[in-house]
Formats: structure tokens, C-alpha cells, sequence
């Protein structure tokens, strides 16, 4: 089974001394091509619709074995115009984008949805601390309908497993995808010569780091960002934290090996494909 949109052979190839690992990697390289159609899918038979972390995967993985990179711009700015419900999805079309540019080597795709990036990077979400707050019911804001849990993926139930995260309103998760796009945004705007949007953005940038750095960083040893505002979570720092520090390069170098160690014990089984996947 397989579903039929257009697919150049030679575009990818590989060949090892090992047979298991050429059978892993011939795979995963049929699944992108049977798995997608005209537009990645969360599933083509369930949520038939683009989510942004399926940009992040299936769209990287298309472009390891196609030269086709409009697939993933047709698709990129659907989700720019039109994002899903999690607060860390939204916030993700700004890495789309800058991923963009790099398959690409144009800043287009960006220039044209700029002021939806930045939207979707939710700050106007953030509220005394500093720090994004979207847990609370807010005008406009991404919990607009309800506060609480059940806005983002990492406190959606059922999981992830309670002990990989600690729920607060100031999400460690949150502050990171946000500070991450402020700088690929700020990029990007460099590159469109946007230098007043570009300087905007990384005043931004700043004032959000140091509101994490004062209210979210534990000090102690070598160092390691909490799950929320250290004294709303008692200083529980989880994997789940770590991890996307890490994969975003929010931790200082000497912050590193403990993190590592952290996702190590945890183990790729439990962390997930989408987690093993960044």
C-alpha cells in the first residue's frame, strides 16, 4: 500500500557493510515515500490536516531523499495561516520557516508570513514575570476559551508521563520554543534587510532570557533550567526539559553532559518517535 504522489528515484541512496542497518534506512525511506500525499498529514486516515511538528518531521525527512522542497512550502504555509491548537506548534512555524530557508537558500517563504511568525511565537501571552503565561485566559490569548491544562502538548493527557514534566503556568517548554524562533526570526529578518524588525526581535530576545534566567534557572551544580519558574515547581528540572534545551541550544556548554546523562537513563523508548526524532 502506498499512496500515489510523485517520487524521483536516485534522488537518495545508501549502502552500508551492514545488512540491518541498510534494511533500517530502506525503511524508513519507503515510509516517506508510501506515507505521504500532497501535503504532510498528522495521519492521512485520522486528523487529515497539516500539523506543524509533522513540517518538522516528515517535511525534513522528505527533503533527506527528494529534491522537492515546494511540497513543503505548499504545506508550511497552510499551517502558517491556519496553525493547530498546541501553543508549541504555533510557536514552531518560525523554525519551520528558517528551516526553509536553509533547504532553500531564500528568505521568500519567511517574508511573506513575517507578521504571522511572530504572532505565533505567542509573547503576547506573557504577563508579569516575564515569561509566557499560557495557562491563564487571557484577551486574545491562547487559552482565551479556558484556563488550565490542555493547551499544549506537554501537559496534554495522558501523557506525557507525569515524572518527565511538572505542570505550572509558566511552561519551561514554552519560553524555549518562543526565544528559539526570536532568534531565527531576527535572522531572517537580517537577511531581508528588515533591521528594525530585526533589532525589535532581539530586544525581545533578551528581555525573555533574562526573565528566565532570573525566575527558571537552578544554579546549582552545573546548572539546569527548571520546568516552569523554579519556585512554582519546586525546582524540578525533567527530561522533557532537557530535551528540547538541548535540541533548541538554550543550555551553556558545561550545562550539556548532565542534560545528556538526563535523556540517557530516560532511554529513546520512553521519550517517543517525535521526541527521538529532534
Amino acid at each position: 500500500w502506498r499512496v500515489e504522489y510523485p517520487w524521483e528515484e536516485g534522488h537518495a541512496r545508501f549502502d552500508s557493510s551492514d545488512a540491518t542497518l541498510n534494511a533500517v534506512w530502506e525503511l524508513s525511506r519507503y515510509t516517506v515515500q508510501a506515507g505521504i500525499i500532497d501535503t504532510y498529514t498528522d495521519s492521512n486516515t485520522r486528523e487529515r490536516r497539516p500539523y506543524e511538528a509533522d513540517g518538522l518531521v516528515a517535511a525534513t525527512a522528505r527533503g533527506w531523499v527528494q529534491r522537492d522542497f515546494a511540497w513543503a512550502r505548499h504545506s508550511h504555509s497552510y499551517v502558517f495561516a491556519f496553525p493547530t491548537w498546541p501553543v508549541e506548534w504555533q510557536q514552531m512555524t518560525a523554525l519551520l520557516a528558517y528551516a526553509d530557508y536553509w533547504a532553500t537558500g531564500e528568505a521568500d517563504l519567511a517574508a511573506a508570513y513575517m507578521p504571522l511568525l511572530v504572532h505565533n511565537l505567542r509573547l503576547q501571552d506573557r504577563d508579569g514575570t516575564g515569561l509566557l503565561n499560557c495557562s491563564a485566559v487571557t484577551r486574545g490569548g491562547c487559552a482565551a476559551g479556558r484556563a488550565g491544562q490542555g493547551h499544549h502538548i506537554v501537559d496534554w493527557r495522558p501523557a506525557p508521563n507525569r515524572s518527565m514534566f511538572a505542570f505550572s503556568e509558566h511552561l519551561s517548554v514554552t519560553q524555549a520554543f518562543a526565544l528559539a524562533g526570536l532568534g531565527r526570526l531576527g535572522s531572517l529578518a537580517e537577511l531581508l534587510n528588515l533591521s528594525a524588525l530585526a533589532a525589535s526581535l532581539a530586544g525581545e530576545a533578551a528581555a525573555l532570557r533574562a526573565s528566565m534566567e532570573a525566575r527558571m534557572w537552578d544554579g546549582n551544580g552545573t546548572g539546569r533550567w527548571c520546568d516552569g519558574a523554579c519556585s512554582e515547581v519546586g525546582w524540578r528540572s525533567g527530561v522533557t526539559t532537557s530535551a528540547w534545551m538541548l535540541w533548541l541550544g538554550l543550555l551553556p556548554a558545561a550545562s550539556v553532559p548532565a542534560a545528556w546523562s538526563q535523556l540517557a537513563g530516560w532511554g529513546l523508548e520512553g521519550l517517543g518517535d517525535y521526541g527521538a526524532f529532534v
